[in-house]
């Protein structure tokens, strides 16, 4: 979602946080009906169908066995999560 906000100068940002997902929009006073459509797209129900969310899914958990294979990316995987338990993962689902 990051990104510039068409032809009005703008821009949106969504981050990821320990409390779920922020969402930043910044521009002009006179873009805010604007500004606001493109926040409630951001938040809205995804419009995939439940088949291809699945396949998403799955090939989000399969990356992220790939990635943790190797003995470095394991360790440091458990570092993370020993460090800051309370943390979201930083890969993965």
């Amino acid at each position: 979602m990051n990104g510039g906000c068409g032809t009005t100068g703008g821009g949106a940002v969504a981050s990821r946080t320990p409390w779920g997902i922020a969402y930043r929009v910044e521009g002009a006073e006179i873009d805010i009906e604007y500004l606001a459509y493109v926040l409630r797209l951001a938040v809205e129900d995804p419009t995939t169908s439940p088949h291809d969310f699945a396949l998403g899914r799955d090939r989000l958990a399969m990356d992220l066995e790939r990635h943790t294979e190797s003995p470095a990316a394991r360790l440091l995987s458990r570092l993370r999560e020993a460090a800051a338990p309370d943390r979201p993962p930083h890969r993965g689902i």
